[in-house]
């Protein structure tokens, strides 16, 4: 299999597929995501800005997500938030904590209407959802909101669809290489996923897509890859530093990157067998531990009824722990954080997050 990268580009093309920096044979399992996706954009219609803005008046499904938010963070059940109830929402949405007050501060001047010193849930609505673009049927649309889905014939896989610029928005699904889900059989579950109506609804009935759709394969086999050749360093998807439950290399690349600039600062330019050698060790220990988690744990969301008893004990846990599963899911924190002590430190799961801003 070739170890192949690629990059998402903001223009006329989705991605731009560079060479393969190195090629490994396959392992035992299988051990690489295939991905297809597209960017796409949402075409705006005076009709259907009307029907948003009476879905939005009237309570569609994004004036009720954000009153469920409401009635999570009213934790006495007045009715209104205080400012306790403001610092958490606050805490929660990301702000650090000596930006926490300030912004309370703005809440209350932009939210408060009546100016009682309370806001209320119309008045919370009416803060949150002032500047919202929806859809049609009164939902966020994809080109504002986050959306990934756990589709039983993708598992362990998954589809996902975040937002771009410019009202527009790349979507898109990964499967695991090798498994159930043939590489033939991908452009035609492509066209099936725009039609299963809970993504048209996420996306909106009226998007267009603005390309044809690409697909590579992403290698994910970081403890099994060369790391070191002579005097170069090898990286990111050239490590094949991937995560191989979700697919996402980005984070990785940045480490193993940062790895080898400090493992060459450590050794000199002229030891470049030092390098290699202080390299291959960081990178041993920052993700070989991770890679098997999620080699292990992507056997058990296989499973519809690994992934749908995931789900559950992550809906039960509360906002603490929905919050901090995105954080260790797309790995703010190292994914086998729990089972390495050594690893451990006093801000875990506090710091701030890539997902968190």
């Amino acid at each position: 299999m070739a170890a192949t990268a690629a990059r998402i580009a903001r223009h006329e093309r989705c991605h731009e597929l560079q060479p393969p920096p190195q090629s490994s044979e396959p392992g035992p399992e299988p051990a690489a995501i295939k991905l297809m996706s597209v960017v796409a954009h949402q075409v705006a219609a005076k009709a259907a800005a009307k029907a948003a803005e009476a879905a939005r008046q009237t309570g569609g499904p994004a004036a009720k997500l954000v009153g469920q938010l409401f009635d999570l963070l009213d934790a006495d059940g007045s009715g209104a938030l205080g400012e306790d109830e403001g610092h958490v929402f606050m805490t929660l949405v990301g702000c650090a904590p000596g930006e926490v007050a300030y912004y309370c501060d703005d809440l209350r001047r932009s939210a408060d209407k009546d100016q009682d010193g309370l806001i209320s849930k119309e008045e919370f609505l009416s803060y949150l959802m002032a500047e919202e673009e929806l859809n049609a049927e009164g939902g966020f649309t994809a080109a504002k909101q986050l959306h990934v889905w756990f589709e039983a014939d993708l598992l362990p896989g998954y589809a996902w669809s975040f937002p771009l610029p410019n009202g527009r928005f790349n979507i898109g699904f990964g499967v695991l290489r090798g498994g159930e889900v043939k590489t033939k059989e991908m452009k035609q579950l492509w066209l099936d996923l725009l039609e299963r109506p809970h993504i048209v609804e996420a996306l909106g009935a009226d998007f267009e897509l603005e390309d044809r759709h690409t697909a590579w394969p992403i290698p994910a086999r970081v403890d099994e890859a060369v790391l070191a050749r002579g005097r170069v360093l090898l990286t990111g998807d050239a490590a094949m530093a991937t995560d191989v439950m979700t697919g996402e290399g980005i984070g990785q690349a940045l480490l193993t990157g940062r790895l080898a600039a400090e493992a060459i600062d450590a050794a000199g330019a002229l030891h470049p067998s030092v390098a290699a050698g202080i390299y291959e060790r960081e990178v041993e220990y920052h993700l070989f531990a991770d890679h098997k988690m999620s080699r292990a744990l992507g056997k058990v969301l296989a499973k519809p009824w690994g992934a749908r008893g995931a789900i559950r004990v992550v809906d039960a846990s509360g906002m603490w722990g929905k919050r901090n599963f995105a954080r260790w899911m797309f790995e703010d924190e190292p994914r086998a954080v729990a089972l390495t002590p050594i690893r451990w430190h006093r801000r875990l799961f506090k710091r701030p997050g890539v997902n968190l801003r």
